[in-house]
């Protein structure tokens, strides 16, 4: 990112320019971003500072905006702020890429070729795969939790699917290391965050 600056302003205030913040974002300081973030005017001067990146910056840094604002809004008590903070996060989805679109061959795996997607979309929203649909750490994981997740197996996936089945798919479409036939990494860490993505995106697909 151009000209960060190295030093940070006093830990009480809204950021003075975004640069800073992208500083503590990198470093993962989740608790004085918190802090930051806790006030109404620093969600709406981030939000317009972050239309002013450009195009590579806001795929740079819009990803891991939306990540540790997942973590913040899991302790944010307002529910104004959560709700701003909620809306912010989505809106930097639209500058993240999406990833290369697959072929759908997996009639065994998935209910519709449009299931299918949503479940790809699922697994780059969640950063377990590349834009090239290569699995990365944590894949297991969120497909554990997918598998066990009730609005999946009502809508996505077969009701039958088994592990075996799915592992099979898993290392075959995105090139998966998974050394077990029959398991996962268990996905119980992400189940609310799963289950808020699929109610907030399920309605705006077409099954059909």
């Amino acid at each position: 990112m151009k000209n960060i600056k190295t030093g940070m302003e006093n830990n009480n205030m809204s950021f003075d320019n975004i640069d800073n913040f992208f500083i503590e974002l990198q470093s993962q300081n989740e608790s004085l971003l918190q802090l930051r973030l806790n006030k109404k005017y620093a969600i709406a001067e981030l939000h317009s500072k972050f239309s002013l990146l450009t195009e590579k910056e806001k795929i740079e840094w819009g990803r891991k905006m939306v990540e540790i604002s997942s973590k913040i809004l899991k302790e944010m008590i307002d529910e104004k702020l959560k709700e701003l903070l909620s809306d912010f996060r989505n809106e930097l989805r639209i500058y993240l890429p999406t990833p290369t679109p697959l072929k759908y061959n997996y009639p065994h795996i998935f209910r519709t070729a449009n299931g299918f997607q949503f479940f790809v979309d699922t697994l780059y929203y969640f950063g377990v795969i590349d834009e090239y649909n290569v699995g990365k750490r944590g894949l297991q994981a969120v497909c554990d939790a997918i598998i066990s997740n009730e609005n999946y197996k009502r809508e996505i996936i077969k009701p039958k699917l088994v592990y075996p089945e799915y592992i099979v798919f898993l290392r075959k479409c995105f090139n998966a290391k998974i050394k077990s036939n029959e398991k996962l990494t268990k996905g119980t860490k992400h189940k609310h965050d799963l289950r808020t993505y699929f109610n907030e995106n399920f309605p705006n697909i077409n099954l059909d």
